[in-house]
């Protein structure tokens, strides 16, 4: 991707975008006139900052930048500000309130630094922001200098600043250039990206757009995404109702915020870019229509770091209703035998989304269901079976029948130690038989046939029955991991914190 540089879009107007759309990487912009002018926000660091003005001087070198306005309390928007030094920054009351109770950049990248390697959100996070130095970062804590309406002058080039109240965040300013027809809006837009509301409302959004589309721009420079105008701006807005609706629907008939966050529908919006911004958006709204707070930074980030690596989608074939599947043939077979098996640990739940998702076939499920059932019994032991169980879903990337086996072989009594190791190349520290059933699962899932050695070893210990037992095992499990993988299978929604499947490398 271009680097950004500084692109004139009207006669006193400067736009600086960054194509990639990612939170950490905003757009800017620059109002001059003669020698004077305006910084609109800077970049997410002091280097970041230092390169864009160092651009910004090399096509404009009569230029002086020595007001710098902020349009919000997005650290990407300010934390730049070390370029800048000896300049006060121009903010409303409210954004500065909100940068004083901030975090500091190097507390960022220790949160950063903290995400456990190999994971989705450790990868989305570097991502984010691996192109940012935020270790020695200061931390900046403006004074405001305005509320609601206010103006700024240029040389002769008049300039309105209009602030929102919870919109996209708690105080967004937007800069408007009336004889130029240009307009500044900051995070309030950002035309082909899904749009993420942390700290505002994400009515108050729609709200706030509505209002700017009656100033007919023709130009106007988002805060993510590319250039556009009033047209981009009604779009915009138009997806925001279509949000609004959409996740209230989820929310009044019970859907869990997690689940809704992947099954509210796109349509024409659907070649967006960030899916995964949509997280924290739904959390905002089930937030607001909950009137509490019970959301944490880091379970927001995990859910858009499992939507950005396709771990969480919205289901191709939706889990049948429980009430519906339990009044079922199907439903009344799976009670019987959910306390016979896995050791008893779905005996007091309802019937599992994998077994809802196959219902959706019922002469599929009802062949199925009994070697599900059976398989999950204690024929091989139940240590051996979910230890097998764990590699399928491993090898297969199975991130459901990780999430439940994780729980499982908890329950019958592996190690966290233990689990963590199933998601490894190295054997070394498994007992010899245990090795042998690893080293099983890998083969089978690699060339579908267990090499002589691994065969022998096994039939030291197993007989005929086992050992049919163990190839039934892996093959039932290896086809639910085709099922699940590709149906896009959602969690259950009693499940807690569900445990996040490590990556496999690539074989054969």
């Amino acid at each position: 991707m271009a680097k950004p540089q500084p692109r004139q879009v009207s006669a006193h107007a400067w736009a600086w975008v960054d194509e990639s759309g990612l939170w950490g990487h905003a757009n800017s912009g620059l109002i001059t006139q003669g020698s004077d002018a305006l910084l609109v926000n800077t970049l997410h660091d002091r280097r970041e900052t230092e390169s864009m003005l160092a651009s910004i001087g090399a096509s404009l070198p009569d230029v002086r930048i020595d007001r710098v306005l902020l349009t919000d309390s997005s650290p990407h928007n300010y934390w730049g500000l070390g370029a800048l030094e000896g300049i006060e920054p121009i903010v409303s009351y409210r954004a500065a309130a909100k940068m004083a109770g901030r975090i500091s950049p190097a507390e960022t990248a220790a949160i950063i630094d903290s995400a456990a390697p190999g994971t989705p959100l450790n990868r989305y996070l570097h991502k984010l922001f691996g192109d940012f130095d935020f270790a020695d970062g200061e931390r900046f804590t403006p004074a405001g200098s305005f509320s609601g309406r206010s103006g700024l002058q240029v040389g002769t080039e008049k300039i309105e600043l209009i602030e929102f109240g919870s919109a996209q965040a708690e105080s967004n300013t937007v800069v408007w250039l009336p004889e130029d027809s240009v307009l500044f809006t900051g995070d309030l837009l950002s035309p082909g990206i899904h749009p993420a509301v942390w700290s505002g409302s994400l009515t108050g959004w729609h709200a706030a757009c509505a209002q700017l589309i009656d100033l007919r721009p023709q130009i106007v420079v988002p805060g993510h995404g590319p250039v556009t105008d009033t047209a981009g701006l009604a779009d915009f807005r138009d997806y925001l109702y279509h949000l609004i609706d959409q996740i209230r629907l989820r929310f009044e008939k019970g859907m869990p915020a997690e689940e809704a966050a992947v099954d509210v529908p796109l349509d024409q919006w659907e070649h967006w870019g960030h899916r995964e911004n949509l997280a924290v958006t739904v959390g905002a709204v089930y937030r607001e229509l909950a009137a509490e707070n019970s959301t944490s930074y880091s379970a927001v980030m995990t859910l858009a770091a499992e939507i950005d690596s396709g771990r969480r989608r919205r289901p191709r074939i939706h889990p049948q209703d429980s009430d519906r599947f339990d009044a079922t043939p199907a439903g009344e077979a799976y009670a019987k035998t959910a306390s016979q098996s896995l050791n008893g640990l779905l005996a007091d739940r309802p019937a599992p989304n994998v077994i809802r998702t196959i219902a959706n076939h019922p002469g599929l499920l009802t062949a199925i269901q009994p070697l599900i059932a059976h398989v999950a019994g204690d024929d091989l032991g139940a240590r051996e079976r979910e230890l097998v169980i764990l590699r399928t879903a491993w090898r297969s990337q199975a991130q459901y029948i990780w999430a439940h086996h994780h729980s499982a072989g908890l329950f019958v009594g592996l190690s966290e130690t233990e689990i963590a190791r199933v998601a490894s190349e190295d054997t070394s520290e498994w007992t010899p038989f245990e090795r042998a059933l690893v080293v099983a699962v890998d083969e089978l899932h690699t060339d579908s046939v267990l090499s002589e050695g691994t065969w022998k070893q096994l039939a030291e210990r197993y007989g005929k029955e086992q050992l049919l037992e163990l190839l039934a095992l892996t093959g039932t499990y290896k086809t639910l991991a085709l099922i699940l993988n590709s149906s896009f299978t959602p969690f259950d929604s009693w499940m807690e914190d569900p445990a996040i499947l490590p990556d496999a490398p690539r074989r054969g």
